[in-house]
Formats: C-alpha cells, sequence, structure tokens
C-alpha cells in the first residue's frame, strides 16, 4: 500500500467495479474538491489534550454536582423563593436546571466517545484488510443503533477502545435518567421527640364512660370538633397538644387500631329481663350508670355492658344493645317495630314493671379490629396514620385498653333519655326523624349495612378520652392524668430545601466512578494518532491506499 496525500483543490477519483461489492458497474468519475472554511475540530496532533479537556470538564461537573448532594444529603439547603411558588413548581424548576446540568457533563464526553465509535471502521479496515459493505461501517455511521453496537461489543473483531467506550455509552444512559433525581426540592425535616399516648385505662372506669358521653353528644349533636380529627375506621392514640401548628407537619410511630363494625341480630333469652340477657351463650347485664331501673316498655333501647365486666378486665370488644318493642300482633300502637328481626316474648308481669306484652331483639356488634404499627402524620389538627407491615409494635395501644374502648365508650351515650331511646341511639338504628319527633309510632331499626357504618362513625367520637391517654381515677375528674410515652419522630417545616436522596447519591457516585475510570482508561489504550474517522476524506485515502 502508498500513503496518499490530502486531495487537491480540484481532484477526479475513480471508484472501481472491485470496490463496489464485486458488481459491473461504469466507473463513474467523482469531481473532490478542498474544503471551503477550516475545520473546527482538532488535528491530529493536540486531539489527545482535546479530549482529556472534554473528560476533565466532565469530572469538574459531575464531582460538582455529587458533592452538592452530599452537602444537601447532611444538611439540606434552604431555598429563599417567592411564595407563590409552590413546591411541585420547585421541584419541576430544579429538576430542569440539574437536566441542563448533566446535560452539559454528557455532552462533553459523548464527542469522545462517537469519536471512537466513528473510528472503528478503520480499525476494523487494518485487521481485514478489506471492506466489506455493510459490515465496516456498521458501527461507524451515525444511524447506527444500540443493536449494531452490542454485536459488535460482543463480535471478536471489535477492538478494546471500542468496548470500553460501549460500556461508557451505557453508563452515560444511566446517568441521564439518574443525574437529576438525585437532588430535589423538599419541605425541610428535622428530627424530633414525640409524646405519644399510652393506653392505660383496661378495665371498667365510670368516669371516662361518662366523658365519653360528653365528647359524643358534642360532636354528633352539636357539630363541634374535640381534640383531634382521624380518618374513617381507624383510631389514632393522640400526641401531645402542644405540637399542634398551623405551619408544621409532624411524623411519629405508633400503634393504631383499625376496625370495622359487623352487627348482627340475635334472639335473647332471660329469667330476669329487667337486669340481665344472655345472648349467644354469653351473659350480659343491662346497663343502668346512675339510673334506677326502668319500666319494660315498647320503645326502649338498652344498652348492655358484659356480665364480668365490673369484676375485672372486658375479655372481648363485643358491643351489645337489648332492643324492646312490639309487631302489630301484639298491639295496634306499635313505637319499635320489630317485626323483621329475631325476637323473644316478654309476658306482662306487673310486679316486674312489665305492664304490658313486649319483644325483646338483640344487637350484637363486633368491630372486627386489628392492631398494628403505623407511621402517624399530624398537620394541625388532622391524624392520618398509614400502617407498616413487618415492623415491631410501640406496644401503646393493648388489646385489653382496645376491649375496652369498643365494649363500653358508647354504653351512657346510646342509653335512655326520659325512660325513651336516646337521640344518640336514633342516631345509630333507627330513623333519623325519631331526633325530632320522638313520641311517633312504627320506627323500625335500620339495615345492618347502614347500622354498621353509624356505629363506624360514632365510634371516632365515643373513643377519644380513651385515645388521650387520660389515667381516669374512678369518679375523682381531679386526679386524672395524661400517660403519655416518648417516640422518634420528624417534623417537616413549611419551608423548601434542596434535599439529596441517600441511595440515588449513592448510585450516582458509583456510575460517576465507574466512568471517569473507564474514560482514562479509553484514553491509555487508544491510539490517537490512527483514529480516522468515518468521514469522506478519511474514506478517501482509504480508497486511495486500496
Amino acid at each position: 500500500m502508498r500513503e496518499s496525500t490530502s486531495p487537491t483543490n480540484s481532484e477526479c477519483f475513480p471508484l472501481s467495479s472491485s470496490q463496489l461489492n464485486g458488481s459491473r458497474y461504469r466507473e463513474p468519475t467523482v469531481p473532490i474538491h478542498a474544503p471551503r472554511k477550516a475545520s473546527h475540530r482538532p488535528p491530529v496532533e493536540t486531539m489527545r489534550y482535546a479530549f482529556l479537556i472534554r473528560i476533565g470538564i466532565f469530572i469538574v461537573v459531575e464531582l460538582g454536582f455529587i458533592s452538592l448532594g452530599a452537602i444537601t444529603l447532611i444538611n439540606p439547603i434552604p431555598l429563599h423563593l417567592s411564595p407563590a411558588i409552590s413546591l411541585p413548581e420547585a421541584k419541576g424548576l430544579f429538576t430542569f436546571i440539574f437536566i441542563i446540568w448533566h446535560a452539559i457533563a454528557v455532552l462533553a464526553v459523548k464527542d469522545v466517545l462517537f469519536h471512537i465509535f466513528s473510528a472503528e471502521w478503520m480499525e476494523k479496515y487494518r485487521k481485514t484488510g478489506s471492506i466489506v459493505l455493510g459490515e465496516t461501517d456498521g458501527v461507524s455511521r451515525i444511524t447506527s443503533g444500540i443493536v449494531d453496537q452490542l454485536q459488535h461489543f460482543c463480535s471478536r473483531v471489535a477492538t478494546p477502545t471500542f468496548r470500553l467506550s460501549f460500556i461508557c455509552v451505557l453508563l452515560v444512559m444511566a446517568l441521564d435518567g439518574l443525574g437529576p433525581s438525585t437532588i430535589t426540592v423538599n419541605l425541610l425535616e428535622r428530627p424530633r421527640g414525640v409524646s405519644v399516648a399510652n393506653l392505660t385505662v383496661t378495665s371498667n372506669n365510670s368516669l371516662a364512660i361518662g366523658r365519653a358521653n360528653f365528647i359524643t353528644r358534642v360532636e354528633r349533636l352539636q357539630k363541634a370538633t374535640v381534640g383531634f380529627l382521624t380518618q374513617n375506621n381507624t383510631l389514632i392514640p393522640w400526641p401531645s397538644f402542644d405540637l399542634i401548628s398551623t405551619e408544621n407537619v409532624i411524623r411519629y410511630q405508633s400503634d393504631v387500631i383499625s376496625y370495622n363494625f359487623d352487627c348482627s341480630w340475635n334472639q335473647p333469652t332471660t329469667n330476669d329481663p329487667m337486669t340481665s340477657w344472655t345472648i349467644d351463650n354469653q351473659d350480659w347485664d343491662i346497663y343502668r350508670g346512675a339510673n334506677s331501673p326502668v319500666p319494660l316498655t315498647d320503645g326502649l333501647i338498652l344498652p348492655m355492658e358484659q356480665g364480668r365486666v365490673s369484676a375485672g378486665n372486658s375479655s372481648n370488644p363485643l358491643s351489645a344493645f337489648v332492643f324492646i318493642g312490639s309487631n302489630s300482633t301484639l298491639s295496634q300502637n306499635v313505637t319499635l317495630n320489630l317485626e323483621d328481626t329475631p325476637t323473644s316474648f316478654i309476658p306482662s308481669n306487673p310486679g316486674n314493671n312489665i305492664t304490658s306484652p313486649v319483644l325483646a331483639s338483640a344487637l350484637v356488634c363486633q368491630p372486627r379490629l386489628n392492631i398494628a404499627p403505623a407511621t402517624v402524620t399530624l398537620s394541625g389538627v388532622f391524624l392520618r396514620a398509614s400502617t407498616l407491615s413487618g415492623r415491631t409494635r410501640v406496644k401503646n395501644a393493648p388489646m385489653a385498653a382496645a376491649n375496652i374502648i369498643f365494649s363500653e365508650s358508647l354504653l351512657l351515650a346510646a342509653n335512655l333519655e326520659s325512660n325513651r331511646f336516646g337521640t344518640i341511639a336514633c342516631t345509630i338504628f333507627l330513623d333519623p326523624s325519631c331526633q325530632e319527633n320522638n313520641e311517633s309510632n312504627g320506627f323500625k331499626p335500620l339495615p345492618l349495612g347502614t347500622i354498621n357504618q353509624q356505629m363506624n362513625t360514632i365510634t371516632r367520637s365515643s373513643a377519644k378520652v380513651y385515645l388521650s391517654g387520660s389515667t381516669l381515677n374512678g369518679s375523682d375528674p381531679v386526679s386524672s392524668q395524661t400517660n403519655m410515652i416518648r417516640v422518634n419522630g420528624v417534623e417537616e417545616r413549611q419551608k423548601m430545601a434542596l434535599v439529596a436522596s441517600e441511595p440515588f447519591l449513592i448510585a450516582l457516585s458509583v456510575v460517576v466512578g465507574v466512568l471517569i475510570a473507564l474514560l482514562i482508561a479509553s484514553m491509555v489504550v487508544v491510539r490517537i494518532d490512527q483514529l480516522r474517522t468515518f468521514d469522506l476524506e478519511n474514506i478517501i485515502r482509504t480508497l486511495k491506499m486500496d
């Protein structure tokens, strides 16, 4: 082979038939002209320095970003932005900035990698001494895709420089997606201890029952709010009231009680209908509180307490209510119509305060509760819990406390008013119109699905006195205190800051570190003076040498 010189200002070069894959064509004559403008590309002699400068730019830009990420990981950087800019807008703004940041670094090294790809055709030509159309230039064309590059990477003729560069391209693709996600805008957070209620009322307590009645009436009848608001079907032990803030959000760990009532009708039996009943083989006592027994007449809803509650802890979370009513067979003037429920007949017994025969039906409600650890978020006066599977419980909501809450919190609230079913009982079990016209006749119990929903709702109010952590002592309100435990929490301030993600920062550091090592290795391995990119001048030189 002979060395060729650059084409003259106007030179004609014939292409032979053998160079056109053996096809027989008329040999054309193509006029070739010298470039009208000087190329912006550095000459071969200084190309290594140009490549090193580009790699240096990449290193400086990416290490600068990693340093910023390390700083924001340790100490988030507060942002002094306009109050009109929301958190999503700030996130979008800085994501765009970081995309530009990484684009500068990527563009700096992409030219180096594409230059090596473009020169791979010449390395294949040097190895084989021939040009095969569609193969020799397989990875050097601008239209070559990742499949062509991967096939060449796995072939025997791929150069070490190409293989290093191909791995670099894959890492650059990972960098494009990983980099902008490493640092983002979030609200400032700082760790802090949180005092949260430890539920200790685990036995019958008349003061707690009275306070539960008061809170239930205030919230359900006066439409006011006592303490904290919570999500549906979840009981959350309360944090200390001094944590309430209109600006900051606090997250902490606590056990929470989730529930969903499932009530069912049963036929009760009794030997003494004025005091106790047996429902589904369990003994229950009529809850009287401070009231004296009332005559059993049509139109009563009597809360029941489990038979051994007064002697100790409640053994389960069930609650029960006995409905005293009638039907059209017994009376033409029915107040509480029990025609569609299983009932027991109670004959008249004037000596036992039963002036006329009535029917009795029992409603037993199972809360289907579950106690689990959760992350609780306090925002203003609203508590929201997200349960955590597989985590250790805080143990501030024992099962004994849950049994008391569900079995006793409605004993007084759902009790009688003026010897008739009360307003809260109307809300839960009967048509709402019974609140306005308690003397009307013919009320039927609501469908079980509606009763379940009403029980779910009313329990959120009746349970609040227990969720506060109050250690109530008998009937003495002065001696009551709150029992709290200390847990770890995080305070989220309503101020935006740059914050790094530790897993993303570690992954980015690994990707950048490997990229830098491979780029330097490529510069050591590559023969810069022999790089011939896939352009017309180098193609013509090669064809003339042939």
